[in-house]
């Protein structure tokens, strides 16, 4: 499966994303939808109808049916309206890669994810390995853009990339911290598996290793 693996690791750790994806959201998403939040409260929970506006730094920005705006910790919020919002905003800024071989076939698919609005993606280098040509799509656009190959690194099973445009609404994640995910963890990834848009999952970290301490077959696979 062709999906982001340093993501699926550790850049949406349950209980660590709010410093992984510290926003830099300055626009008001294209895409607005009035729901119901649980908010806990000393005394409870508390119930929020609003829209969800904006994430940054760990912080969320709600817009209530009034039109005022509010700002909640994102740790306030009741877990599975946490991973919502994670979903919704950072779900933004994940990209579908689509790969093409010399003869414009299509050549495989993969997930990567923004990282600055100058439109720098990063993905795994076994995703654009060997194409002639890349392409992403956002999640909430259908309009493929061509995708340039800045510089690769083979060892570490990274690749960057990059866009001449961003649209509005994509969310940047903005990686903030060298800790790596400890054993047992739980994680929940976000990405385009096959070509499959807009998938959510979740597990724990089962085992961390180098590759060079892979078995042969997938070291292979990764090169």
């Amino acid at each position: 499966m062709r999906c982001l693996r340093f993501v699926l690791s550790f850049a949406v750790s349950l209980g660590w994303i709010p410093m992984v994806c510290q926003a830099q959201d300055e626009i008001q998403p294209l895409r607005s939808e009035v729901r119901s939040w649980n908010i806990n409260v000393p005394d409870g929970v508390k119930q929020l109808e609003a829209t969800l506006v904006q994430l940054k730094s760990g912080e969320l920005t709600f817009e209530k049916t009034d039109g005022k705006r509010l700002q909640i910790p994102l740790d306030k919020l009741a877990p599975e309206d946490r991973r919502a919002a994670l979903i919704d905003r950072v779900g933004s800024g994940i990209v579908m890669i689509a790969t093409k071989d010399v003869y414009e076939n299509p050549a495989g698919f993969g997930s990567g994810f923004l990282i600055h609005r100058s439109g720098l993606v990063v993905t795994n280098y076994h995703v654009i390995a060997g194409a002639a040509g890349v392409e992403i799509t956002f999640r909430d656009h259908d309009q493929s853009l061509k995708a340039d190959v800045l510089s690769v690194d083979r060892e570490h099973d990274i690749a960057f990339i990059r866009i001449s445009e961003v649209p509005l609404d994509a969310h940047i994640v903005e990686i903030q911290s060298n800790a790596l995910p400890t054993l047992g963890m739980s994680v929940w990834t976000l990405g385009h598996p096959n070509g499959l848009k807009d998938t959510a999952g979740w597990g724990q970290i089962s085992a961390i290793r180098q590759t060079q301490e892979l078995p042969a077959n997938i070291q292979m696979a990764l090169k």
